[in-house]
């Protein structure tokens, strides 16, 4: 968000603040405003570009939408845990990094975390056929590209998940969604946390227009509790006659839905 220039619409940064919060990020710091001390801006401040983010920016009333969208969404992914669905090894060649040649394919639609060597060793333990992290969060599957680097002692420990029941896989494409994306799947991003009993999902439209967008829910509950992030009001949507949902967002709009599985 810091490199958008003048040019950069707010759609533009609230997408990427979308994209970023899809993909596990709970905060946003801005720290590319440069210092006005002026009360009142007379021409458009330049320290080599335009950066978007400075009140000289012409269009810096229309960012309220965006801060208003994006502090609401801070506060709700920072509420109980992820529940991601897989977890990725990167490999144990350094220096390691989150890149596209390094994924294993089929990962698209799923929550994942990523991880190293180190977290075979110090952070992952098997409960129930799951891999376990201290802080309680379970996967249901261990990712891994046929490309991916591993070392001795990174693959006696995989072989003893293997061992104790996890599903070790290259690809994610049999994964089941728990939330799965029926149409516009390009322009629909989303996360997934759970607090208590008490499933959480982000969903954000990418697109500069109203998305109608259908979807599964694998626990297919009959009423989800949606929560819009620009106007704050909320109702609830019920389960279409085949089991999916309709949900129709306004351009660049967040949503959150909940909803409980003992409620179902």
């Amino acid at each position: 968000m810091t490199d958008c220039e003048y040019k950069h619409t707010p759609a533009d940064l609230h997408r990427v603040a979308s994209i970023a919060f899809s993909m596990g990020a709970q905060e946003l710091v801005a720290c590319a405003t440069p210092h006005i001390p002026s009360a009142k801006v007379d021409q458009p401040y330049k320290a080599g570009r335009e950066y978007a983010i400075n009140r000289s920016n012409p269009r810096w009333e229309q960012m309220k939408l965006v801060w208003l969208q994006a502090v609401r969404s801070m506060v709700m992914l920072r509420q109980g845990k992820a529940a991601p669905d897989v977890l990725v090894f990167l490999g144990d060649d350094v220096p390691v990094k989150t890149i596209t040649s390094r994924l294993p394919d089929g990962i698209d639609g799923l929550d994942w975390d990523v991880c190293t060597g180190d977290a075979l060793k110090h952070r992952l333990q098997v409960k129930g056929g799951r891999l376990v992290t201290p802080d309680g969060i379970e996967y249901k599957a261990f990712l891994m590209a046929d490309k991916a680097h591993v070392n001795a002692e990174s693959q006696a420990r995989i072989d003893a998940f293997r061992e104790a029941g996890v599903a070790i896989l290259h690809s994610g494409e049999s994964i089941i969604r728990p939330l799965e994306i029926l149409t516009h799947h390009e322009s629909v991003v989303h996360t997934h946390r759970r607090i208590d009993n008490t499933e959480i999902f982000y969903l954000a439209n990418l697109e500069d227009r109203t998305t109608v967008v259908s979807f599964r829910l694998q626990d297919m509950p009959k009423k989800v509790r949606v929560w819009h992030n620009l106007s704050g009001s909320r109702h609830e949507l019920k389960c279409n006659n085949d089991r999916t949902y309709t949900l129709t967002l306004h351009p660049c709009e967040s949503v959150f839905l909940t909803y409980s599985p003992n409620a179902l």
